[in-house]
């Protein structure tokens, strides 16, 4: 083809592509647009064919970043500790039972002990005896008052002789250490505890407890305690 041909037909159909642009651009601002109506009159709705409407990508959306101010916990402050209330020992007495208890009690004793006696009945005293007395007897009186004074000498001395046995034997002692026991009675105590007596401000009072407490006593709760 020609370049002198070619050259104006390209600027022509150029032109009528920018104009066919440039309507269709027009009839989608005018639908765009509201539609105002009179009342007397109707605006009827453009035969003419309407170029197809450019879709264009919508915006991207800004999203803006927003800045919160750091939360900052606030000091945790301790309530102080209540103070352990206490009352104050003034007297303790010892609580004590007494008792007596048996005991056995053991020592060495030096006592005397007769001689173990042969002859219990002390008959060899009394034949002794009673023939002494019976010869002596027989010195007095004559005929049958001879027999009657030696009978009666020989009573009488073995009665002597008798007793003069006894009380040689009794005299037969002798010395010995024995261990002798007895039973005394002892007092015995002990300690089952401890009346405590308190004041807890202007109040006074007693608690008993097992062992002996020191200066003071530990309150809870308005009573007071025994540890």
């Amino acid at each position: 083809m020609d370049n002198r041909i070619a050259l104006p037909a390209l600027a022509v159909a150029s032109l009528l592509g920018l104009a066919g642009f440039g309507y269709g651009a027009y009839q989608a601002g005018l639908s765009r647009t509201p539609l105002q109506t009179d009342v007397t009159t109707t605006e009827q709705p453009a035969t003419e064919a309407r170029a197809p409407a450019v879709a264009t990508a919508p915006a991207p959306a800004v999203t803006t970043p927003v800045m919160t101010a750091p939360v900052v916990a606030a000091p945790v402050v301790a309530a102080p500790a209540p103070r352990l209330q206490v009352a104050h020992v003034t007297h303790v007495e010892p609580i004590v039972t007494t008792w007596q208890a048996p005991r056995q009690v053991c020592e060495a004793v030096t006592v005397q002990r007769q001689a173990p006696v042969r002859d219990e009945r002390r008959v060899a005293g009394t034949l002794l005896g009673a023939a002494i007395g019976g010869v002596v007897g027989h010195q007095f009186g004559g005929g049958s008052g001879k027999d009657a004074a030696t009978v009666a000498g020989a009573i009488a001395g073995g009665y002597a002789g008798n007793r003069v046995q006894a009380g040689r034997q009794q005299a037969n002692t002798y010395t010995t250490t024995e261990q002798q026991c007895h039973t005394v009675m002892e007092p015995q105590s002990r300690t089952d505890g401890y009346q405590v007596t308190y004041r807890l401000g202007n109040d006074t009072g007693t608690l008993r407890m097992d062992q002996r407490p020191g200066d003071t006593l530990p309150v809870r709760n308005g009573v007071v305690r025994a540890y």
